[in-house]
């Protein structure tokens, strides 16, 4: 089920209302994006605009691959277009 502008509008305004800021996880225990080639500029672009269409408050880069959190894809996104 997909909510409506207006039902997502209310919804995040009751959430506002107690305090609650509404994100979004991505990635979690996973390679991927690095080991798909994916291109890490393009990456935080669509990433970014999902959260604005959706009128979230943020997003939360879940990245738990220890031996990747260091790549230069990841550092890339994570200090260059989500301002970490």
């Amino acid at each position: 089920m997909q909510l409506t502008t207006d039902e997502r509008a209310s919804l995040k305004s009751r959430y506002q209302a107690a305090g609650i800021k509404l994100i979004v996880s991505a990635f979690g225990d996973s390679n991927v994006p690095t080991t798909t080639g994916a291109d890490p500029t393009s990456t935080a672009q669509t990433m970014a605009a999902w959260v604005k269409q959706f009128d979230l408050d943020g997003i939360d880069v879940d990245y738990e691959v220890r031996s990747l959190c260091f790549n230069p894809c990841i550092v890339n996104l994570t200090s260059r277009y989500l301002g970490v």
